[in-house]
């Protein structure tokens, strides 16, 4: 899922190499809030996602909150997502994130 993601963001211009990168967006029918924070530098940093507050990512960490609740966190060996039916699962935030605009970054 790493890489899927890091293609995504690629495509779209983005990079979270050397910082920590903070997006923002909707999912694919335009009603839930997703975040996404990434640790691209070689050092724990710490970020801060809306409504969840303060979090630290080691490095290279990936965070990944939907309406404001911890959904995902990975890290270049793997990680683990929630799989609730109708939201933060893999399927929507892939989805979401390929399709959605980026409100903020």
């Amino acid at each position: 899922m790493v890489n899927e993601i890091a293609k995504i963001l690629t495509d779209k211009g983005y990079t979270a190499s050397g910082k920590l990168l903070h997006l923002k967006f909707k999912d694919y029918r335009g009603k839930c809030n997703w975040q996404l924070l990434i640790n691209g530098t070689g050092k724990e940093q710490e970020a801060v996602a809306d409504e969840w507050g303060k979090i630290k990512l080691k490095p290279f960490d990936f965070a990944v909150f939907w309406n404001g609740w911890l959904a995902g966190l990975f890290n270049p060996k793997g990680g683990q997502f929630s799989e609730h039916p109708e939201g933060a699962n893999p399927c929507t935030f892939l989805k979401s994130l390929k399709l959605c605009a980026i409100c903020s970054k």
